[in-house]
């Protein structure tokens, strides 16, 4: 007949550990998941908030009728980039930007964008001749 070894307290602490880490280690991978998941969409929401702000702000500011509205429009605009901006926004600043428009600098028409040398060329599109 076969013998049968007597379990100890290691043997039997050692099944548990195999049961346990069986059930605990894909939770916790599950939830690291979902707060690595939920903390990138946050990130994105705010950056969105942040970027409609600033096309707020670029506008001009309205006058007449729509000022009104257009004043707390502008007024929340700083808002979000105040509390979004990892440097707070003095006063005289908010004030500045309820009152003024962004300034937008366009990108100059003669300046030409080249790829790096070590990138291929891309073909330069043909203009279209009526």
């Amino acid at each position: 007949m076969a013998e049968t070894k007597r379990r100890d307290g290691w043997d039997k602490a050692e099944i548990i550990s195999r049961i346990v880490s069986a059930l605990v280690v894909p939770t916790v991978l599950a939830i690291l998941g979902v707060s690595i998941n939920d903390a990138l969409k946050d990130k994105e929401i705010k950056a969105r908030y942040v970027e409609l702000a600033i096309n707020v702000l670029t506008a001009q500011p309205k006058k007449g009728e729509d000022a009104i509205s257009d004043k707390n429009l502008r007024r929340w605009a700083v808002e979000v980039l105040a509390r979004y901006a990892p440097v707070p926004l003095p006063p005289d600043i908010k004030q500045t930007l309820l009152d003024q428009t962004i300034l937008q600098l366009p990108m100059p028409a003669n300046i030409q964008l080249r790829p790096a040398p070590d990138q291929p060329q891309l073909p330069t599109p043909i203009p279209k001749t009526k």
